[in-house]
């Protein structure tokens, strides 16, 4: 798998990610009270059992915002082994420039 193929995979993850966004069911989680406890510094993990929404809600929380994207679970991307993870920093860095010069700063 060469860059250009991550990149095609990342693209189309990000327009799934964005079709669950508008199919989403509104739910009354105060979205400003979560995102207050993602603020850095803090790292926090989203658990829950199988299919219970976590990807949904970090879909969510950061909908109207600018984020990069990766499932790792995506079948296209299963096989990639351990040194070819830089390919997928490259693919982020060349999609996602302006997001991530934005945190630079």
């Amino acid at each position: 798998m060469n860059v250009e193929e991550i990149k095609s995979v990342l693209k189309e993850q990000r327009e799934d990610a964005e079709n669950l966004l508008n199919r989403a069911i509104p739910r009354d989680v105060p979205k400003e009270d979560l995102l207050a406890s993602l603020s850095i510094p803090n790292v926090l993990a989203i658990l829950g059992v199988r299919r219970s929404g976590k990807s949904t809600l970090s879909l969510l929380l950061l909908k109207d915002k600018n984020f990069a994207y990766v499932d790792f679970d995506d079948e296209k991307l299963r096989n990639l082994k351990a040194e070819e993870l830089h390919m997928v920093e490259q693919a982020i860095y060349e999609l996602y420039a302006d997001f991530l010069s934005a945190l630079e700063r």
